[in-house]
């Protein structure tokens, strides 16, 4: 144990904990199991609206080995092109429910993944194993999803996040870059006593699993503030260390929201409480709500499970964790980057809001001359939008101005 400690001591003198409190996460998990995973990487995977993906999952064995699915590496090279050339992060993730546990809910006896932890040897090996796949792949970090270290797996959970800590660490002087480590841990105190508060002190994140939760709505607000606050007053968490998760699917019954909500898809994306034909999931309010109480805490982003299950046009989910998450000086960036064309103007002139986070925001235009005189007003929804200018007949300097909320930004427009 003292050694233990001495080690500990150490990290703190070379690893100073810095995380970008600047910008909200938003954080896609993928399972490597679905078909037709190419063109989805390749033309349907919506980028522009997140900040990093993770690719699950790697499967630790008791041995310190990791097995993973045919296509894994394949879909972890076809990612990475993807997101690099995008200035995105990409990640892979270790364990996952299965890995421990049983589908109908038992716990594997033994666990895989609790046998690896025993001995400080298997720990080494399975430590080793996940620096050489995010040398290999060029990655940007690694999540360990452990479903759920108890009480005494509190000293190896330790001890593995202090290896890969400073492996990462040194890796990055490699690589060139920073290097992320998270944990995905359950919002419920009964499954997260195997966390100490060194333990959570290693990692950049703590990825917080607010969702099947056996009671009527799998993944309520209140089930998300009851998981933030625990880990934030009992457990310590920093606030710039916590990550909400956002599902994108119902349990009991289970469904897809890309695909129960094809029913009728804006009362499912509105709906107020996420409760509708016996779906229990996260509509637009709720995760508006749920932002709400992030921000509230000063968390530092969401992600979610999985963006296999989202729709991709305007009731998609992630345009709204995007739309809420994207602070307003980007929104006043975006704003001055519209395109608007023919100028000087015709008939019809074309506002251009195909960028990513106007395109989900109410943004209202009007049109004046030098004097002030209000001569056409409207509002603009995402995409290319025609306004028709034919009563603009006199030769001279005009302003547009695209308003959304408090930003607004001003262009001149001539007329010949």
């Amino acid at each position: 144990m003292k050694n233990y400690f001495l080690q500990f001591t150490l990290i703190s003198f070379l690893f100073v904990y810095t995380p970008d409190t600047k910008a909200q996460k938003i954080i896609g998990f993928l399972g490597d199991w679905h078909s037709g995973y190419t063109n989805y990487i390749n033309n349907t995977l919506q980028y522009e609206y997140l900040t990093d993906v993770v690719l699950a999952f790697a499967i630790p064995n008791a041995d310190g080995s990791i097995s993973v699915g045919a296509n894994f590496y394949t879909q972890l090279n076809l990612l990475r092109t993807q997101l690099h050339t995008k200035g995105k992060k990409l990640h892979f993730s270790a364990g996952g429910w299965s890995a421990s546990n049983y589908n109908n809910g038992g716990r594997r006896d033994p666990d895989p993944v609790q046998e690896m932890m025993k001995s400080e040897s298997t720990r080494e090996i399975f430590v080793s194993n996940v620096l050489k796949i995010v040398k290999d792949y060029n990655l940007d970090g690694f999540n360990f999803d452990w479903e759920y270290p108890e009480a005494s797996d509190a000293f190896a959970v330790e001890e593995v996040l202090i290896s890969l800590r400073i492996g990462l660490n040194d890796l990055e002087d490699e690589l060139g870059k920073s290097l992320e480590l998270s944990i995905a841990v359950s919002a419920s105190q009964t499954f997260s006593v195997g966390y100490s508060e060194d333990a959570i002190s290693l990692v950049d994140y703590v990825y917080i699993m607010a969702f099947d939760n056996n009671t009527e709505h799998h993944s309520s607000v209140s089930f998300a503030k009851s998981g933030m606050d625990y880990w934030l007053n009992t457990k310590n968490l920093e606030p710039e260390q916590l990550i909400l998760a956002i599902p994108f699917y119902s349990r009991n019954p289970y469904g897809s929201y890309r695909i129960f909500s094809n029913e009728d898809p804006s009362a499912y994306f509105n709906d107020e409480d996420g409760l509708l034909n016996s779906y229990n999931y996260n509509s637009k309010p709720v995760i508006e709500e749920k932002i709400n109480e992030l921000n509230l805490r000063g968390g530092a982003g969401v992600f979610i499970w999985e963006i296999f299950e989202d729709r991709t046009d305007e009731y998609s989910l992630l345009k709204v964790l995007y739309s809420n998450l994207v602070g307003t000086d980007e929104v006043k960036k975006e704003l001055e980057k519209v395109e608007v064309a023919p100028n000087p103007i015709a008939e019809t002139i074309t506002i251009d809001l195909n960028s990513g986070i106007l395109s989900s925001k109410e943004i209202k235009y009007s049109i004046t001359d030098i004097t002030g005189k209000e001569l056409l007003s409207g509002v603009l929804k995402g995409g290319k939008n025609q306004v028709v200018t034919s009563n603009i007949t006199s030769k001279g300097l005009y302003f547009l101005t695209l308003k959304e909320g408090a930003n607004q930004a001003t262009y001149k427009l001539i007329k010949k």
